[in-house]
């Protein structure tokens, strides 16, 4: 099924609307539904405004209504998590990838906060060592240190700080099978 096909099941199957009561809800005339229906809206840029307004307003997962992966419905919790998205990938104008990363951010767990943290320092260390100005590059390591060590601070872990950074980068020489 695409995804035309999917906004037609959603508006009749599944809400009982017709193309008009539809129409109403996301400011659009019946043609212009009945042209997405169809496969035959005139602007391809159209569309994807138009595709999230319609699982903001019906309470639909965007990935059910691209790609058809269940459940279809969104979870209030869903619902707030993709607002939020959206306003903060508005706000710093993210483009997709952007949008990827922060998403695989946000969803870490401690652990992997830590272990992205961790190669995050390592990565500075070695810009550090790049820059023909040696106290600009201490100064980018003394910055990602101090993140890393805030970072350590929060960590609800039982370990010392030593014993957090050795975790952190083992995992990461482990994830990278032992390339540095």
């Amino acid at each position: 099924m695409e995804v035309y096909e999917r906004i037609r099941f959603l508006r009749k199957t599944h809400l009982g609307m017709t193309q008009t009561d539809f129409g109403k809800v996301l400011g659009v005339n019946r043609s212009g539904i009945a042209n997405i229906e169809l496969n035959v809206l005139a602007n391809p840029a159209q569309k994807e405004p138009l595709y999230r307004l319609i699982c903001k307003e019906f309470s639909v997962r965007y990935e059910w209504l691209m790609t058809g992966e269940e459940p279809m419905q969104a979870t209030p919790e869903e619902d707030v998590k993709a607002d939020l998205m959206r306003q903060v990938a508005d706000v710093f104008k993210l483009d997709g990838v952007d949008r990827m990363w922060l998403k695989i951010l946000l969803e870490l767990d401690a652990e992997g906060k830590a272990e992205l943290k961790a190669a995050a320092l390592r990565i500075a260390k070695i810009a550090a060592t790049f820059t023909s100005d040696t106290e600009a590059g201490e100064e980018i390591v003394a910055d990602t240190q101090a993140a890393h060590d805030k970072a350590f601070a929060l960590w609800d872990r039982d370990l010392t700080k030593e014993e957090y950074l050795a975790l952190a980068e083992k995992r990461y020489d482990d994830a990278k099978g032992g390339a540095v």
